[in-house]
């Protein structure tokens, strides 16, 4: 068995150099470091829609350090970028792998320079997810502690979450519900009455924080343990089946990309990564029962919300990933 490349299968991350560098960055730097010089500034080398992402290297006293310097680009609402890098601090202090900020000379989570806002981290070096059983392992533990952890967050906190991400244009908010018409035309009726069929379990299911995007390009790995867990602009209140589901999906699949060889066959592989969740927040018996269709569920809405972005709207953002979310649903019996 042999699947196709995503965009999540290569795992080096790549910098490329960044347009006016230094002197674009001076002021912002300024704003963060006394007495400094810019040794290099290198921009992510990859299609980028949330935000912009910098390597930057500078001396402090003759020692070089690295930080990650990032542009938000979505994200536009000064009190939620606040709340955000406050939420990653506090998971920071709870010993979850996550982006460590740092504050300006100010005291400030983040700046505001010609009319964007800027925030800076400690650079973490490694690269993104490479198939292997231990890195999975760690893979799925990390999701299990970050559903744990989102659990145990205040109230007020869950609900400005549920209050952000209710306002974002994002598929699950376009696509609140569909039905077998709206995939007349593009054969995809088998996977529709499966979800129909379940949709009151599917609304039963206990719900909690999740972290919406939790993919390989999000996690940096260093060696076969997870380093980073990146971009919670996404979290949302939904099913943490869900996300398990599709996390199992997106990380277990990259074993048989491409000319890959692997021992193991795909069902086997998606039960190792549910056992090593499990081995730290455990599923109960209908959450795990309905893992296949909450995946049909996820690429299904994904799919809806790209076909009528294009055709209805005019919005090519997300046509790229047309291929990728058909795929993903003709996929799933191989996993599960």
């Amino acid at each position: 068995m042999h699947f196709p490349q995503d965009n999540f299968s290569d795992p080096e991350i790549r910098y490329k150099d960044a347009p006016q560098a230094p002197d674009k960055f001076r002021p912002i730097l300024d704003r963060y470091f006394k007495s400094y010089s810019i040794a290099a500034i290198n921009q992510r080398d990859r299609a980028e829609i949330n935000s912009e992402n910098y390597k930057t290297a500078i001396s402090i006293a003759g020692a070089r350090r690295l930080f990650l310097l990032r542009k938000f680009k979505t994200m536009t609402d000064p009190e939620q970028i606040d709340f955000f890098l406050l939420l990653l601090q506090k998971l920071c202090r709870l010993n979850l792998p996550v982006s460590q900020t740092v504050k300006s000379l100010a005291d400030a989570n983040f700046i505001r320079h010609e009319g964007n806002y800027w925030a800076l981290f400690e650079f973490i070096a490694g690269a993104h997810f490479t198939p292997s059983l231990a890195a999975l392992k760690h893979v799925a533990e990390s999701l299990a502690a970050l559903h744990i952890t989102f659990c145990k967050l205040a109230p007020e906190e869950i609900s400005y979450i549920d209050e952000l991400s209710r306002k974002s244009q994002t598929y699950f908010n376009k696509i609140k519900t569909y039905s077998a018409k709206d995939f007349l035309s593009y054969a995809l009726l088998d996977a529709v009455a499966v979800v129909e069929r379940e949709k009151n379990a599917i609304d039963i299911l206990p719900k909690q924080i999740i972290h919406s995007d939790f993919h390989p390009h999000n996690v940096i790995m260093n060696e076969d343990r997870v380093a980073a867990i990146l971009d919670f602009d996404a979290m949302r209140i939904s099913q943490r089946a869900r996300e398990v589901a599709v996390t199992a999906y997106r990380f277990c699949r990259q074993f048989f990309v491409g000319d890959r060889s692997f021992d193991k066959d795909a069902k086997s592989i998606f039960t190792f990564f549910l056992t090593s969740y499990e081995a730290i927040n455990p599923l109960s018996p209908e959450e795990k029962r309905l893992l296949p269709t909450l995946l049909k569920d996820e690429f299904l809405t994904k799919l809806l919300f790209v076909l009528k972005g294009v055709y209805e709207e005019g919005n090519s953002a997300w046509a790229a990933d047309l291929p990728k979310f058909l795929s993903a649903i003709a996929e799933v019996d191989y996993f599960l």
